[in-house]
């Protein structure tokens, strides 16, 4: 089976597309030749009365006549129902132009109002659209409600995920905590019972000391009370 190969380049919420190429030579060079127009494109925004579409047409306008071109627009509605919003391919560029900016102008409106500037657009005459994705509004209103539903539903699973997590956070943190107050708890066992092992080691050593004086006051007495002490134990003295 013959490998096509094709060109394209997107910026600003435009893409550029080259027709099927049998060469890669043929599609590299075509390459090359898109890229420079988007470069040319983003040096010139960076401009004072930048024209997006004045810009566009100015740099593209030899390429046009040397290579066949779709165009069309993009825009990503993530936040609002979860995907990119594409406007049909058109070698009409000025349609693809106000395509683009048609979208951009209605992002302030909100999901409602790009609801219904995407459908307007994918309902303009002049769009190249395969036959399988010809829809009527009715379609096209389904399809967006559809997306509204996918993404309420996308939404509810990311919360829930979101909600278990947490939840499985917090019962880790729980969990630490409570095995740190075992451990305070353990640790507070632990000094109580040093703490009364020590109290009875000096109970000891003072019941000690008191018998070693008792017996020594004991054997003071009874060396004093002695009739019988020879010189060399008066010398000596009683016991110490």
């Amino acid at each position: 089976m013959a490998t096509n190969y094709d060109a394209s380049v997107a910026f600003s919420w435009f893409t550029i597309r080259s027709k099927l190429y049998a060469s890669l030579e043929d599609a590299i060079e075509c390459h090359i030749a898109l890229f420079s127009v988007k470069q040319a494109v983003l040096q010139e925004s960076a401009t004072s009365g930048f024209s997006f579409n004045d810009s566009t047409r100015e740099n593209i306008q030899a390429f046009c006549r040397q290579f066949k071109l779709m165009f069309s627009a993009s825009l990503s509605v993530r936040r609002f129902v979860g995907r990119t919003l594409h406007t049909p391919q058109t070698m009409d560029l000025d349609l693809a132009l106000a395509a683009r900016h048609s979208l951009l102008g209605s992002v302030a409106g909100g999901w409602p109002s790009l609801r219904q500037a995407w459908i307007r657009i994918q309902l303009q005459e002049g769009f190249k659209l395969r036959a399988t994705a010809a829809r009527s509004r009715v379609d096209l209103e389904a399809l967006t409600q559809r997306w509204e539903e996918d993404d309420s539903s996308r939404r509810a699973k990311v919360e829930l995920k979101a909600a278990r997590r947490a939840a499985r956070l917090a019962a880790r943190e729980l969990a630490a905590a409570e095995r740190c107050q075992q451990l305070r708890e353990s640790s507070q066992r632990h000094v109580c019972h040093l703490v009364a092992r020590y109290g009875l080691l000096d109970l000891l050593l003072e019941q000690k000391a008191a018998l070693q004086r008792r017996r020594l006051n004991e054997a003071r007495l009874k060396w004093h009370r002695r009739q019988d002490l020879t010189m060399e134990e008066i010398l000596r003295g009683p016991p110490m």
